[in-house]
This record gives C-alpha cells, structure tokens and sequence, in this order.
C-alpha cells in the first residue's frame, strides 16, 4: 500500500497528509520544518509480524506524543534505517541518537519520542528516506530477551547481519509483488526477525538459528546484488563472488541451487537481457552485434549467439531496430 502527499489537494495536503495518514496510519504527529511545499510518501507491507515502510519526506519532525500513545495502545519496536538525509530520533528523556546514511536505530512505540529529518548539503529537499521495521515488542523480547538495546542504539552496515539486512530489503523492495502472497510475506518477516535478532544477539547459538533462515536469505540477497552489479565482468567468476561476499565457493553454489539456476547461468541472462534490450533501443541501431554482446560480457561470439537463440527463440539481428542498417556480426 503506498500513500502520497501527490495524492491530495495541493491547497491542503499537509494537513490531509497530518489527520489521515500520520495520526490515523502511523499514529504520528508530523510538523514541516521548512517553509517549501511538504511532501511525504510511504510505501508500507504487512510481512506476518512484520510491518515494513520505505518513506521519502521533506525535512519534518514525527512524534509519537502521550494523547497518541493513550489513543492506539501501540507498544511495538521500531527500528529505522536512515537511507539518506540525516535523522535525530529523541526519547523523553531527551536522550538522542543522530543518523547518517545507512545507519540504524530504535524506539519504543510505547513512549515519547521524536524523530527530526534532515535534508544533506547534497541533496534537494525531497532527500530525506528512511526504512522502518515495526516488531510487536514482546515477540521480539522472546526471540532476542537484549531487545530493549534497540532503542537508540546504533547499527551500521559494518555489521554483517545488517548488511545482508539492508541487501533483502531492497531486494524485497524490488519485488514487492511476489509479497502479495501471504505465505512469501510472513517467510519474508521472519527472515527479517531473524537478523534484527542477530544484531542484537550476536551469539553462537542465535547465528546457528538464523543459519537456515534470514542469514542464508541474507546472504542469496547479497549473491544477486553482486551479480546484477559485476555481470558485465569478462572475469566474474564464483571464486571473486565468494572472496567478496566472504563465503566459500560451495556456500555460493549452495545458494544457487536455491533459485534453480547456476551461477553462470545467472550472470549469462543478465548478460543475455542486457543485449536484447539494447537492440531494441534505437539510439545502438549502428552499433555492431558483437560488440554489445562484448559489452555485456561475453567473450565468445558463437557461444553468445546459441545461448541467445535458446533463450528467446530467435537470433539478436531478429529484435533489433533498423537491422537493414547494422552488422549482423
């Protein structure tokens, strides 16, 4: 479900943006901070337990106040992941936590507190965007009993569990229609739950818990990130991705088979997809063949013409525009 202040009149969207999306949906008050035009969007999914928001604002402060507290009973944990901006969340005892990019902290829904985004000396001033991740409090004291360390705590993409946590958000972000169906959404929560529960209990035994679930989903997440950004690599290989990611080479493999493709199938139809996008783009029809299939990575013509005809079921010459005037080679 995603709300937008684009949505509403421009003669009084902040205050529709205040009494109908920020009290009744996210039980906050909300106070532009600068006298240009106020913009929010959220784009919220429900996963099982979990409850996901991906927000762009203008600078602004967000409060939960004690009339909101008292009104909704809400007394979830909320971890919010500062993308970009900069973000100060004060409890009420006027303790605060500042954030930059891809950094992350929590709150108590159940008490005070304040959350003042910023715009950056590099961005306009729709950049603030933030991630949050809202936990029903005493399901995430019985997985991690140090949850309470959430709040104003500080997390950073140093960390592996929130690095690989920050890769499947986008990923899940990516995909947001496969999460219509209620049996992927609540995998995906728990995936989630599992490496919020890893920060905060970094143990032996809460990793071997995790293993199976949201640190090996972590960790495929981060695979098809490193794929999708190296594929056009002559040298990519399933040791460089290994050495990157810092896994073994079976491990790599292992997730793999998870999808039902290789790896080196996988990098090919990134590859593949690539060229047949750029045949159809009239800016390259003098572009020769071969050198867009060089371009994507490929390094044996012949190869890259079988894999073509087998995955689309014609030659590339076939779906390129003005043919007539470019190289089949």
């Amino acid at each position: 479900m995603t709300f937008c202040t684009d949505d509403f009149p421009a003669v009084s969207r902040t205050e529709m943006w205040q009494e109908l999306i920020a009290a009744k949906v996210f039980g906050q008050e909300v106070s532009p901070v600068t006298s240009a035009p106020f913009f929010a969007q959220a784009n919220c999914l429900r996963l099982g337990k979990v409850d996901l928001a991906y927000g762009w604002s203008s600078p602004a402060v967000y409060r939960r106040t004690p009339r909101l507290i008292a009104a909704d009973g809400n007394d979830d944990l909320v971890m919010v992941i500062n993308i970009a901006g900069r973000l100060e969340v004060t409890d009420d005892s006027h303790q605060s936590r500042t954030l930059d990019e891809l950094s992350a902290t929590g709150f108590r829904c159940g008490k005070p507190v304040a959350l003042f985004s910023q715009a950056t000396a590099y961005s306009d001033e729709r950049n603030h965007h933030a991630t949050s991740i809202r936990i029903p409090r005493q399901e995430l004291l019985r997985r991690a009993p140090q949850g309470e360390r959430l709040i104003l705590g500080r997390f950073d993409s140093r960390g592996e569990p929130f690095s690989l946590l920050l890769g499947y958000l986008q990923l899940l972000r990516s995909t947001g229609t496969l999460l219509q169906n209620a049996d992927l959404a609540r995998l995906a929560g728990d995936h989630i739950l599992d490496m919020v529960t890893l920060m905060l209990n970094p143990t032996r035994d809460a990793r071997r818990e995790a293993a199976h679930g949201g640190l090996r989903a972590g960790r495929l997440a981060a695979l098809q990130r490193y794929i999708a950004l190296n594929y056009r690599d002559f040298e990519i290989s399933v040791g460089k991705a290994a050495s990157a990611l810092r896994i073994s080479e079976r491990y790599v493999q292992s997730l793999m088979a998870e999808t039902g493709s290789s790896f080196t199938e996988t990098v090919n139809w990134h590859r593949l997809d690539l060229v047949r996008g750029l045949l159809g783009d009239a800016g390259n029809q003098r572009q020769r063949i071969s050198d867009l299939a060089f371009d994507a990575g490929f390094r044996d013509l012949a190869y890259f013409h079988r894999l073509f005809r087998r995955r689309f079921g014609d030659s590339p010459g076939a779906f390129r525009i003005g043919k007539d005037s470019a190289d089949e080679k």
